[in-house]
C-alpha cells in the first residue's frame, strides 16, 4: 500500500496524530510523512489544526455541521466541553495581540452596527469576485473575518475550501482570534489562514518537494511557487479546484514575485471560485520595501499588473471610518487622504502639521505613555530617539529575537515533569509569576493558550510546548507584539503598517525641502509613507521632529543591522539587540566557563528577575554596559566576548552575531576612514534592558544535557532583551 493510503488509514475518524506520531506508527521517515500530509491537505483529504495534529478532513468537518459544537476528534462529551471552553478562552486572549479594548471594539457580530457597504461584502455570495478599496480604519479586517464566518455558517462551506492570505503573522493571528469569536472554533481551525510566505511553503510541500529543499528562505519559496503555477503543476491545479473562496488582504503591498504568485493563483482558480481582494493604493508604501534609501523596488506591483475585469471582478468600496469617533481625527483622515491623492509629500505633511503644534525633537519632552506609537521614517531615527528614552519602551523593528512572554519560563523553569495539570499550573502561576510580569494574562487565559497549543487530554504537554517555543518563529500568540516588556513603541511607519493606537506621535523630518528635492526619492511613495503614519491614530494625534543624522551613511548593504558612520566624526553608530547578539544559553550552560555551578545559574536567573521587577516598579530602563573579555578558543586564537552588566550584576554574554558584525564594522571603517587595522572596542556603553523573554530547548537531548539544573530538566529559562544604538569607539590592533 502506498504511503498516502497508509496515512489515511491510520487517521481514523476517531483519532488524530502529529506527523512525528504517524512516522513512528508507520515506521517511515518523518520528512516523507510530512510531504505526504501536505499533499493530502491540498487534496482536501487531511487537515492540520492549531495543535499541529493531523486528521481526516471529511471526518472532522462534516460531522456536526448543523450544530454549534466544536468539531474536534475527542472521545467523550466532557472532553469536547473542555476543548470548547479552551477554544472560547483562547479566542479572547489578553496581551499585546488582542487587548481588552480591542476585544470590546471587535465585539460579537450581533453587537456590531454594520454599515450597508460592509453588509454587502459580508453577505456576498461565495462565488462573487470583488476588488474592495478600503482606506485606513474602514473596518477591512472585521469585514474580512465576518465574511469567512458567514461562509462557514450560512453557506456551510467546507473550511478546507477557504484560503485567507494576509501580510503578516500578527495579522493572521488576529484574524484567527476574531473569526473564532464569530464562528465555530473547530471549523475555524481548519480554515487555511496564513501569510503568503507560509502559503508558498505549503504549495511547495504539496507539490511533493522535500522540506530540506524549501529551507533556503522565503524568497526562494515564493519564486518556486510561481514556477510551479506557471508550469500548471497538476497537484496545484487540483488544489485550486478544491477552493470555494479566497481572500487576499493588503493586496497593494504585493510586489515582484509575490504579485506574480497571487495573480497566478487567481488565474488558476475555477471561474466558480469566489475571490475577495482588499486593497488601498493610497497605502502602497512597499514600492520600496524598507526604510533605507536606495531600496526602491521597481518590479511588478499587483494593483498595476492585475486586470480585475478580465478575471470577473466587480468593484466595491469601504469609505466610512470606524477607527475613531473623534471629529478632529475623522477630519485628519479625510484631509490626509485628499492630500495623498495630490501626490505631494508637502501636502500630506502640511495636514499633519496643521493638526497640532510641534513638541520638538527632544524625546524627554514628549509626554509618552504605555501603548503610544512613536513613528519615524527611518530606523536610525527611531533608534536614536529610543537611545535617550529613560522610561521603559518597546521597539517594533525587524530582526529582533522572538519575544516569548516571560511568564512561560517563570511558571515552568523549575518543572521536572513532562506534563502539567490545571491544578498544578494554577499553583505554579500563583507562586512563580508576579502580578507585574503576567502581561495582561490571568491563570485562566494563560491555561487556555497553553492547552490550545500543547494539550495532552486535560493537561499540557511541556515537551510539545518547548518544541513550539524553541522555533525561530514561535506562534505569535505566545509573543509580545513588540520587542520589549511595556511602554511606548518606537517604530518606523513601514513597520507600523496595520497597527493602530489611541495616541500616535508622528516624527516628521527636519528638512522637508531636502526630502522633496532628493532625486532618489519617489514623491508619491514618500507621501504614502506619511499618509499611513497619519492614519494610525484612534484618539489623539501628536507630532514631533525626527533627529537628523547629518552626513550619515550606511555602513554596509546588508540592511539587517542599522550601522552608520557619521561623516563629521568618522564614528560608527551601531545597532545592538538583534538575534544572535546575546548568547542566551551562556548563563545556564554547563559547557560555558561563565557558569560554574547550578547555584550560579539559578542566582543569575533570580538576579535577572529582580532587576526587571525593579525596573517595572520604577518605570525606568536599567542602564547596561558591555565590557570586552578576550576569550581563548581552539588554536590559541582569541575571540572578543562581551559581558553585559547593570552595576555589578551580570545580565548576559555576547553571541556570535555581534562579534561577526563588529569585525565587519572594523573593516568598513578601515576602508572608508583610511584607518590602520582596527579591532572591536574595549567597552560598549549606553545600552538598555527593556524586558525579559522565555527561551526554550526543543527535542534535543544533547542541548538539554549541556544546561545546568533545573533548566536541563525543564528546558525553559529567562533571557534579557537588551537594545541600544551607541557610538562605537573602535581600537587600533
Amino acid at each position: 500500500m502506498e504511503l498516502a493510503s497508509r496515512i489515511l488509514a491510520s487517521l481514523r475518524p476517531d483519532t488524530s496524530a502529529t506527523a512525528r506520531e504517524l512516522a513512528s506508527r508507520l515506521h517511515e521517515d518523518k520528512s516523507e510523512v510530512n510531504s505526504q500530509l501536505y499533499t493530502l491537505q491540498m487534496q482536501g483529504k487531511a487537515q492540520r489544526d492549531a495543535d499541529f495534529r493531523w486528521f481526516l478532513a471529511s471526518a472532522r468537518l462534516n460531522a456536526g455541521r448543523d450544530t454549534d459544537t466544536a468539531m474536534v476528534p475527542v472521545e467523550t462529551e466532557s472532553a469536547r466541553k473542555a476543548v470548547r471552553m479552551a477554544g472560547n478562552q483562547a479566542s479572547t486572549l489578553p496581551g499585546n495581540h488582542l487587548s481588552a479594548a480591542s476585544q470590546q471594539r471587535i465585539g460579537k457580530p450581533s453587537e456590531i452596527v454594520w454599515t450597508d457597504e460592509q453588509l454587502d461584502l459580508i453577505n456576498a455570495a461565495p462565488e462573487d469576485r470583488i476588488l474592495v478599496e478600503a482606506g485606513p480604519g474602514t473596518g477591512k479586517t472585521a469585514v474580512a473575518c465576518a465574511r469567512v464566518a458567514r461562509l462557514l455558517s450560512k453557506h456551510e462551506l467546507n473550511p478546507c475550501s477557504i484560503l485567507m492570505i494576509s501580510f503578516t503573522r500578527t495579522a493572521v493571528a488576529e484574524m484567527k482570534n476574531r473569526i473564532r469569536q464569530w464562528a465555530d472554533s473547530g471549523r475555524v481551525s481548519a480554515v487555511n489562514i496564513s501569510t503568503l510566505d507560509q502559503a508558498a511553503f505549503t504549495f511547495g510541500i504539496g507539490c511533493g518537494q522535500k522540506f530540506e529543499d524549501l529551507m533556503d528562505g522565503f524568497e526562494g519559496n515564493i519564486q518556486n511557487a510561481v514556477e510551479q503555477f506557471r508550469s500548471k503543476n497538476p497537484l496545484l491545479v487540483e488544489y485550486a479546484a478544491s477552493l470555494r473562496h479566497v481572500i487576499i488582504d493588503e493586496a497593494q503591498d504585493l510586489t515582484g514575485p509575490r504579485s506574480q504568485l497571487v495573480r497566478l493563483l487567481i488565474e488558476t482558480l475555477p471561474k466558480t471560485t469566489g475571490v475577495t481582494v482588499f486593497a488601498d493604493e493610497a497605502q502602497a508604501i512597499y514600492g520600496f520595501t524598507t526604510d533605507m534609501d536606495g531600496d526602491d523596488d521597481a518590479s511588478e506591483q499587483f494593483l498595476k499588473a492585475f486586470e480585475p475585469a478580465v478575471q470577473g471582478f466587480k468593484a466595491a468600496q469601504l469609505e466610512t471610518v470606524h477607527r475613531t469617533q473623534d471629529d478632529r481625527i475623522l477630519k485628519l483622515f479625510a484631509e490626509s487622504r485628499k492630500a495623498m491623492l495630490n501626490g505631494s509629500i508637502a501636502d500630506v505633511i502640511a495636514v499633519a502639521e496643521a493638526k497640532t503644534k510641534c513638541l520638538g525633537s527632544e524625546v524627554q519632552d514628549l509626554p509618552l505613555q504605555d501603548g503610544d506609537l512613536v513613528l519615524y521614517r527611518k530606523r536610525a531615527s527611531a533608534l536614536m530617539h529610543a537611545q535617550f528614552c529613560q522610561k521603559l519602551f518597546r521597539l517594533r523593528l525587524p530582526n529582533h529575537p522572538a519575544a516569548v512572554f516571560p511568564w512561560v519560563a517563570l511558571a515552568f523553569s523549575h518543572s521536572t515533569q513532562p506534563v502539567v495539570s490545571r491544578e498544578n499550573f494554577n499553583a505554579l502561576w500563583k507562586a512563580q509569576v508576579p502580578e507585574s510580569l503576567r502581561d495582561g494574562f490571568t491563570d485562566e487565559s494563560a491555561w487556555a493558550l497553553l492547552h490550545r497549543f500543547a494539550k495532552d487530554r486535560d493537561r499540557v504537554n511541556l515537551t510539545r510546548l518547548r518544541k513550539l517555543l524553541s522555533r525561530p518563529r514561535p506562534p505569535v500568540e505566545f509573543c509580545h507584539l513588540d520587542y520589549g516588556g511595556r511602554g511606548p513603541v518606537f517604530s518606523t511607519i513601514h513597520a507600523s503598517k496595520g497597527r493602530e493606537a489611541d495616541r500616535v506621535f508622528l516624527m516628521l523630518p527636519h528638512n522637508l525641502v531636502y526630502l522633496e528635492g532628493n532625486a532618489a526619492v519617489d514623491r508619491v511613495e514618500e507621501a504614502r509613507v506619511f499618509y499611513v503614519g497619519s492614519t494610525r491614530v484612534r484618539s489623539e494625534f501628536l507630532r514631533g521632529r525626527a533627529p537628523t543624522m547629518v552626513g550619515a551613511g550606511r555602513l554596509d548593504q546588508s540592511g539587517r543591522r542599522v550601522a552608520q558612520i557619521l561623516a563629521l566624526k568618522k564614528l560608527p553608530k551601531f545597532q545592538i539587540g538583534l538575534a544572535g547578539d546575546i548568547d542566551d544559553a551562556a548563563p545556564v550552560s554547563r559547557i560555558s566557563a561563565l557558569c560554574s555551578t547550578d547555584a550560579a545559574a539559578a542566582a543569575h536567573q533570580a538576579g535577572l528577575l529582580k532587576l526587571w521587577s525593579e525596573a517595572v516598579t520604577a518605570d525606568t530602563c536599567p542602564d547596561v554596559g558591555a565590557v570586552c573579555k578576550p576569550h581563548a578558543v581552539a588554536g590559541g586564537r582569541k575571540e572578543y566576548l562581551y559581558r553585559f552588566a547593570s552595576g555589578s550584576s551580570t545580565v548576559a554574554w555576547s553571541g556570535p552575531g555581534l562579534h561577526k558584525d563588529l569585525w565587519t564594522a572594523c573593516r568598513a571603517m578601515k576602508d572608508r576612514a583610511r584607518c590602520t587595522d582596527l579591532r572591536p572596542p574595549d567597552d560598549i556603553k549606553h545600552l538598555r534592558l527593556i524586558g525579559l523573554r522565555t527561551c526554550a530547548v526543543g527535542d534535543d537531548p544533547a542541548l538539554l544535557a549541556n544546561l545546568r539544573e533545573p533548566f536541563a530538566s525543564s528546558g525553559f529559562w529567562l533571557a534579557p532583551m537588551i537594545v541600544g544604538f551607541p557610538s562605537i569607539f573602535l581600537r587600533f590592533q
